[in-house]
Formats: structure tokens, C-alpha cells, sequence
């Protein structure tokens, strides 16, 4: 229920209920009133309205369970009435409970009511302001974060027949970088739920087009935004795998991207060091996109690039291998940081699977054999018993092993395993 997302209020008295039933039958006479008259207005800070919205938030249930039926019926009779009053209170009011509820009403009635019982002002109107209000900050992140579902939900009925310019809206906020990462969240989400490979290589829309011209014009270094815009171009370059082919211009964008964003990671992050969220995800997101690059798209790579992501690889294990054995209880202890062991572990699995990318990383296998064992917090005299992988993990088991570090040394038996090469560096 919408109601359970919010805090309730104190439990209010019997006097308080009665007080409340009353005024359901007063609104419930009133609303009879509106429906009688399809055109008339409700004031969106009209206090019997907003009265109702705070109703249907109520902690006693007999109350909020009256208010919701009562807007439900409201709105089954008049659609445009209910959805613009609820558009009026998120515009005019400063109670942010009220508002993320207001929002998350209209989503509910818009999945219900939008395809034909809106009328086109009403739904030009709410598309022009919700899509503001998802793209400006907001104290409270929820609401933008409905606002972003609300347009994806309309893009669902209307993209791109009947809203053909929502990309180019979108842009037109991208100007500053709260914008720009509101912005790139929003078009991730779009392309993720609602925009098709037809629809986002159609040369009358042109979408492929504005994304990549946008990405390579990137020129911000900030690790959130940098994380949305691998994202937005894994999401991107995903639709050519529904192609079949990639033509030469294609690869020529992959790559033209590829030494973009290879560049802004070795300027950004090779021989610098945060333990904190923006920075892990971002890396974590630009080697899980390595991983999709090669797994899909390895035939449209050219070899300076290659080279260079299986050289970010090496660079980042070793530096990250340095800061855990000078702290391993500090980074033991970071799920973001053992995640993001794990997902470079994978990268060079996966590298090892594709000779034109494995010859670049074979030069390097003692060092990652080393890293690995290290990681695995064996030691030298250690290795040498061992007979087979599966003795990496039953001989490193100790008592406080937590779960962060057995999902690392899960990671890196499955590294080894059927790789005779790999094992026998480990005698």
C-alpha cells in the first residue's frame, strides 16, 4: 500500500475518528458535486483535498482505508480531474511528505488511467512538469527518483510517436552537473526499459546519434557521473548485439568511446586511492563494462586498446592487492572493495578465454599467480603443499574467516580451476 511508505502520526483519539468520518461524508457530498460537473476545478491547496491526501497516509486504518476508497472512486468517474489536482499539491506545496506521496498517487492512477482517459492538456502538462521536477535536485532524492519512474512510465505509452522530443527535453537540462546527472540516470532508465534498438537507431529520432555525441563530448571527471555515462554506453553499444552486425561505423564509435573513457580512467584513477562509494562503483561499473566489451564486442576492438584494458587490469590488482595486505582488516571489512577484487578476478578469466586478448596477459601470469596467493593470504612455504585447487580454499579456512573474504577466494578457485598453466605456477 502507498500509505506504508511514509511515517505515521501519532494514534489519534475516538473523538479524532468520528471528527474524521464526519468530514468523509461532508467531502463525499462534495465530490458528488464535482462529478456531477466534469469541468469544475479543485484548488489544489484546497483544504478538503489536501485533507484527503493526508487521510489516505493515516495510521488508523478505518480512516485511510475510507480516504483511499473515496480518491479511488474520485478518479475512476473523472481521471483529469483527480491527476490535475494531484499535479497542482506537487507543484504548490512545501511538505515533502505530501508531495512524494502526491507522486506516487499519480503514478498508480497514471498506469491505470493515461492511455485514454486523460485529456492531451492534462498529459502535456504533466509531462512537462514531472520531467522538470526529475531533473532539479530535490531535498528529498525520492522524489526525483519518482519523478524518473512517472516519465518512464508515460515513455511507455507515448515514446516516440506522441513525445518525440523527450531526448532532446532531457538535454536541455544537461547543462550544469546536477542536471547532467539527473540526466544520465534518467536516459539509463529509459534505455533499459522503455527504448528499443529499432527505435534507438531510427535515423528519424536519431537517439544513437545524440548519445554518442554527447559521451564523447563528456568532459566531467567526477566519479558519480563518470559511473552513469559507462553505464549509458554499455546500455548503448547493447542494442548492436540486436543488429547482428556491426558495421564499420559502429566500431569506429566503440572505439572512439573506448579511448575516451580508457583515458579518464588512467587519468582519474591509476595511482590514486578512496575508499568511498562513488569512486568503488565507478571502477567496479568500468571493469563489469570491460567484461561486457570483451564478451560481445572483442572483434571490434583494436589492438592499442586491448592493450591498454588488460594493462588497467594489472594495474589496478596490484595497487589494490598493496592497500589489503597493509590493512586487511580495513578493506576485509568493505563488501564495495571485495566486490570489486571480485569483479577484476572475473575480468582476467574472462581475458583467458580469447587468444588475441590473452597473449597481452600471459607475461603478467606469475604476478597474478603471486597476487592471488596473496590475496588468498597464503604464503610461499604454504603453496608448496598444495595438490589441487579446491586445497586453496579447505587450507585457508581459519575460524574468523568472514563472508566478504570467502567470496574473494571463491572468485579466485574458480580462477584456477581447469587452467593447468595457471596451476602449475602455484608449485
Amino acid at each position: 500500500m502507498i500509505h506504508q511508505m511514509f511515517l505515521y502520526t501519532k494514534k489519534k483519539t475516538t473523538r479524532e475518528v468520528f471528527s474524521h468520518a464526519d468530514s468523509f461524508e461532508i467531502l463525499s457530498r462534495r465530490s458528488r458535486f464535482f462529478l456531477k460537473k466534469p469541468n469544475t476545478k479543485i484548488s489544489a491547496m484546497n483544504n478538503e483535498f489536501v485533507s484527503l491526501l493526508h487521510s489516505c497516509q493515516s495510521p488508523d486504518k478505518t480512516i485511510r482505508d475510507q480516504a483511499e476508497s473515496l480518491l479511488i472512486s474520485q478518479t475512476a468517474a473523472n481521471p483529469s480531474l483527480i491527476l490535475g489536482s494531484l499535479l497542482e499539491v506537487v507543484i504548490n506545496t512545501d511538505d515533502r511528505s505530501l508531495k512524494l506521496f502526491s507522486l506516487l498517487t499519480m503514478r498508480k492512477f497514471i498506469s491505470i488511467n493515461w492511455a485514454d482517459e486523460v485529456s492531451y492538456d492534462l498529459k502535456q502538462n504533466i509531462k512537462k512538469a514531472i520531467l522538470g521536477l526529475a531533473m532539479v535536485n530535490d531535498s528529498n532524492k525520492n522524489v526525483n527518483n519518482c519523478c524518473r519512474y512517472i516519465i518512464v512510465q508515460i515513455s511507455s505509452y507515448e515514446f516516440p510517436e506522441e513525445w518525440e522530443g523527450l531526448i532532446d527535453e532531457i538535454s536541455e537540462y544537461m547543462i550544469n552537473q546536477d542536471g547532467i546527472y539527473n540526466g544520465l540516470l534518467l536516459l539509463n532508465e529509459l534505455c533499459e526499459d522503455t527504448i528499443t534498438f529499432d527505435i534507438f537507431f531510427n535515423e528519424k529520432y536519431r537517439i544513437y546519434i545524440k548519445v554518442f555525441q554527447f559521451i564523447n563530448g563528456f568532459n566531467f571527471s567526477d566519479y558519480k557521473l563518470l559511473d552513469q555515462i559507462i553505464k549509458l554506453y554499455t546500455n548503448s553499444i547493447n542494442f548492436y548485439k540486436l543488429i547482428g552486425e556491426i558495421n564499420n561505423s559502429y566500431n569506429q564509435s566503440i572505439n572512439q568511446f573506448l579511448v575516451i573513457i580508457n583515458q579518464k580512467i588512467i587519468d582519474n584513477f591509476n595511482d590514486k586511492f578512496l575508499l568511498e562509494e562513488d569512486y568503488l562503483n565507478c571502477l567496479k561499473t568500468y571493469f563489469d563494462f570491460l567484461q561486457f566489451l570483451i564478451l560481445e564486442f572483442r572483434h571490434s576492438l583494436e589492438l592499442e586498446q586491448i592493450k591498454i584494458i588488460v594493462s588497467q587490469g594489472i594495474v589496478n590488482l596490484k595497487c589494490f592487492n598493496e592497500l589489503y595486505q597493509n590493512d586487511m582488516e580495513k578493506y576485509e571489512e568493505s563488501q564495495m572493495f571485495n566486490n570489486l577484487i571480485i569483479s577484476i578476478i572475473a575480468y582476467f578469466k574472462i581475458i583467458m578465454n580469447y587468444k588475441k586478448l590473452n597473449k597481452f596477459m600471459v607475461d603478467q601470469y606469475p604476478f597474478i599467480v603471486d597476487t592471488l596467493i596473496g590475496l588468498n593470504k597464503l604464503s610461499d612455504a604454504k603453496k608448496e603443499s598444495l595438490v589441487d585447487v579446491n586445497e586453496i580454499i579447505e587450507d585457508c579456512l581459519d575460524k574468523d574467516m568472514n563472508l566478504n573474504s570467502f567470496s574473494i577466494r571463491d572468485q579466485i578457485e574458480d580462477f584456477f580451476y581447469n587452467n593447468s598453466t595457471l596451476q602449475t605456477l602455484l608449485y
